[in-house]
């Protein structure tokens, strides 16, 4: 009975940190319960297709709570407050079990992989053992590299695989004295890099998501990866988030400097459009379709900042510099008032004006520069242009 004091107090700190624990549940079914009266709100005309009022409530209600995510829903007694996600993360995780969700397996094509390696190479033989070992699959409990070797052995057991992996990618590991086991490894080992990175991407947009408490693991022994989200019934929009495909392309550019002349006859066109389009009496001139040269003194001439404060100096009225300048009211160019910068950056443009500036150089491309170049923006709130070349010779 000593002790009766002490047991007290451990069962009463228990009891305390049970109910913190529990309060993140209580308070998040509670908002969910908020989110779902707000989706049920005003839908009653659709009562005729209960289809269509599903989805619709299914919708506003992920709305609903995408929308609170990063306010505050919970204050702890005046302790400290808790945005709805923070809730989310500290709730019990019921699972998929006693919630629902979505469980998803993903498999990388071995296959895909191994093609690619060999650069999609059309060797009779490779493709024969690739096709083979698609049929050993599906009786043979064995990885899909091992049973391409075996594939490869029966279907040409004289050739070798260094032949067809060896490439520009693979130079610096195969080679044409390489065995077929040596590149067999190499294969291996690329395979299991990219089920690796594939794991990876999987996880980072999966946190990216938003899903609370999600499992994302890969199945040993294999190139399957699960996924497990606890809670989640968008079924299309998990489909795209997992099967989106990233793509990095790589484009040469002209230099600031040489298109410095461009920007300038730009300008000209883009007053004869605006011109053209403000009365009907008047035809627009013919453009030159060739494009124009860049003189070798280009960079000796005064840069466009320097032009406009000329103008401006000259005369005050900005209607009049506007209508001078049409083109470099929404884009400026990339230059100080004493030169240009370099660089593949042509000028910048604020996110607002993105529509003019899509206007304008739609009426360029069609008029002027259509086969020489392409161009491309980046950077939210404040684009950077920047022109590529649409054919590297030029």
């Amino acid at each position: 009975m000593r002790n009766k004091g002490a047991i007290w107090i451990l069962a009463v700190a228990l009891t305390l940190v049970c109910i913190y624990q529990l309060s993140f549940t209580w308070k998040a079914m509670r908002v969910k319960k908020h989110a779902t009266e707000y989706a049920q709100q005003g839908i009653q005309q659709y009562a005729d297709n209960q289809q269509n009022v599903d989805s619709i409530i299914d919708r506003r209600k992920q709305f609903y709570l995408d929308s609170i995510s990063n306010e505050n829903v919970y204050n702890f007694f005046g302790i400290k407050k808790y945005t709805y996600r923070e809730v989310q993360e500290r709730e019990i995780n019921l699972g998929l079990d006693l919630q629902g969700g979505m469980n998803v397996v993903l498999e990388v094509s071995v296959e895909d992989v191994i093609r690619s390696l060999s650069n999609y190479s059309q060797d009779s033989a490779f493709n024969r053992a690739i096709a083979l070992a698609n049929q050993m699959q599906r009786t043979e409990n064995k990885d899909f590299v091992t049973l391409f070797g075996n594939a490869f052995a029966t279907v040409a057991p004289n050739a070798r695989l260094a032949a067809v992996f060896n490439t520009v990618e693979l130079k610096d590991r195969i080679n044409y004295n390489s065995t077929n086991e040596e590149v067999l490894a190499v294969i291996r080992e690329e395979t299991e890099s990219a089920v690796k990175n594939a794991f990876n991407i999987i996880r980072t947009r999966i946190d990216h998501f938003g899903v609370v408490q999600p499992n994302v693991q890969r199945i040993e022994g294999g190139d399957r990866i699960l996924v497990e989200l606890p809670g989640v019934d968008e079924k299309a929009r998990v489909r795209k988030l997992l099967q989106g495909t990233a793509r990095l392309e790589f484009w040469e550019a002209y230099d600031n400097t040489e298109v410095y002349q461009y920007l300038l006859n730009a300008n000209d066109v883009i007053k004869q459009y605006l011109a053209a389009n403000k009365t009907s009496v008047s035809e627009p001139e013919e453009v030159n379709e060739q494009s124009p040269s860049v003189s070798d003194d280009t960079l000796q001439q005064p840069s466009l900042l320097q032009q406009l404060q000329e103008s401006e100096n000259a005369d005050s009225s900005a209607d009049q510099l506007l209508s001078e300048y049409p083109f470099f009211e929404v884009l400026r160019p990339y230059a100080t008032q004493e030169s240009i910068i370099p660089g593949s950056t042509i000028g910048t443009a604020f996110a607002r004006d993105t529509a003019t500036v899509n206007t304008y150089m739609k009426v360029l491309m069609e008029k002027t520069y259509s086969r020489e170049i392409s161009v491309t923006c980046g950077r939210p709130f404040q684009l950077k242009i920047r022109i590529q070349k649409n054919n590297r010779h030029l």
